[in-house]
């Protein structure tokens, strides 16, 4: 029993050091990656969050710019129909969906709380915003950050590591998603007020959503695994990944990023990369 363990632990350690292309690779102020995501802007360029700052690329990650304010950590990231709002903690600040212009200037958020989980579903107009704290505050906006209003959910994790929300489902309502390690993937269904365990998942370092289709979530257990049903089932794809991302148009396009910094894409789902 425990050779086989080694092995598996083995297994996936390689697959973590897979060599992926010699252009594809974070930046090096980079190196502990907050967040991941495509923008639904016709060019879909990349946006890449860490406590060096956020980071841009229009050619799926061969080259990278810094997003402005450099240098300035970026910690989570939820995106409205208008454009990108990204958390710098105790701030945020909006940009355009090519990421080439402030739509927000930077604004302190309210009651002066440090926000390290995002998410949007651009659809509905909502936001939700987790807080630190001893436990778990999340604010909730239903304008696109005009307005918050303070939730208490309950059976949410005390720091989860990502969230995503889905747009609306045949019954209206979106299910918003938060990775939370060894906690697994936890699911709300009724705007965040309170969290159930999706089977199957036993760790999530991250969580991703397709705009276009609410059905498909693609998490990093590290494995990269993808349900196309809801998390109902999962297929397992061949890349460990501390970050994980998918086109809003395409969910057959998957971005990873390894522990080793290496980003991986693919064109078919998760499968291959």
């Amino acid at each position: 029993m425990r050779r086989h363990l080694a092995l598996v632990v083995a297994a996936v350690a390689l697959l973590g050091c897979t060599p992926g292309p010699a252009d594809r690779e974070v930046p090096a102020r980079a190196s502990d990656p907050t967040f991941l995501t495509i923008t639904n802007d016709p060019l879909g360029p990349l946006l890449l969050g860490s406590t060096g700052g956020g980071f841009t690329s229009r050619d799926a990650g061969r080259s990278w710019q810094p997003l402005p304010p450099a240098r300035v950590p970026a910690l989570a990231q939820a995106e409205t129909h208008r454009g990108v709002l990204v958390s710098l903690g105790p701030q945020w600040i909006e940009y355009d969906l090519a990421l080439e212009r402030e739509v927000t200037p930077v604004t302190r958020w309210p009651g002066d709380r440090r926000i390290v989980a995002l998410a949007a579903s651009a659809t509905l107009k909502t936001v939700w915003a987790l807080a630190t704290g001893p436990e778990p505050r999340m604010l909730r906006s239903r304008d696109e950050g005009a307005t918050w209003t303070e939730i208490v959910p309950t059976g949410l994790c005390r720091q989860p590591r990502g969230l995503a929300a889905t747009g609306p489902r045949e019954d209206g309502k979106a299910l918003l998603y938060a990775a939370c390690g060894p906690r697994g993937l936890l699911v709300s269904d009724n705007g965040g007020l309170s969290f159930e365990r999706v089977p199957g998942i036993r760790n999530a370092r991250d969580v991703a959503v397709c705009l276009r289709d609410p059905l498909v979530v693609v998490v990093a257990t590290p494995l990269v695994r993808v349900s196309r049903d809801g998390g109902r089932t999962w297929i397992d794809g061949r890349v460990v990944a501390d970050r994980v991302a998918v086109d809003p148009r395409n969910p057959d396009l998957v971005f990873a990023i390894a522990p080793n910094g290496r980003l991986f894409a693919s064109k078919d789902g998760g499968r291959t990369f």
